[in-house]
């Protein structure tokens, strides 16, 4: 099983040329925690799951913001259900304050975070993770329709105006150097 945190804009069907992640919801695959989202407008019935439940036509999503951080990491860690865990951060579920990414930005502030990554090292084993969303400026190569398909997705999911770069670089590399302290910790 997965359990995912996701960015505040975040809609399943967006990011998918089909239903397979709402699929992976609905077969109990996989479980999203939006931190603060409004109910997602469906076409099929995928019914309940433990992060979600389907309700006049639209999933309404378990938040972060309506458990409470506090109930949600105990929440999440309840869900854990290995001793050995891999995590993946992406940085796009963070505020704009604590991280500057290509796409929609999340509102989760970086201490809750941190105090999430110790929550869950602290009671099972970090084999390993990754950390993703630097932002980078976007260069799309390929053909005519590769290019044009790449900017209208770009128009739909990535801010209107750019960062400035070196804010960019000293915002990223602050919640870089963090989240490296708190998982060299935690794996050492």
């Amino acid at each position: 099983m997965l359990v995912s945190s996701v960015p505040s804009g975040w809609t399943p069907i967006r990011r998918t040329d089909n239903d397979a992640n709402l699929t992976l919801l609905s077969q109990g695959l996989l479980e999203l925690y939006p931190y603060d989202h409004a109910p997602s407008r469906v076409k099929r019935d995928y019914g309940r799951g433990v992060s979600f439940e389907q309700k006049d036509g639209a999933l309404h999503w378990k938040t972060i913001r309506s458990l409470g951080e506090r109930d949600f990491t105990g929440h999440l860690l309840s869900r854990i259900e290995t001793q050995s865990v891999y995590l993946t951060i992406d940085k796009d579920v963070l505020a704009r304050e604590d991280a500057i990414t290509n796409w929609d930005q999340g509102c989760m502030r970086m201490p809750y975070l941190l105090s999430l990554v110790k929550e869950i090292g602290q009671r099972h084993s970090v084999i390993g993770a990754d950390v993703t969303g630097d932002y980078s400026t976007p260069r799309y190569s390929g053909d005519l329709w590769t290019r044009l398909s790449k900017h209208a997705e770009i128009f739909i999911d990535q801010p209107r105006r750019k960062p400035d770069q070196a804010q960019a670089v000293n915002i990223n590399s602050a919640a870089n150097h963090a989240l490296l302290e708190v998982l060299s910790e935690l794996m050492a």
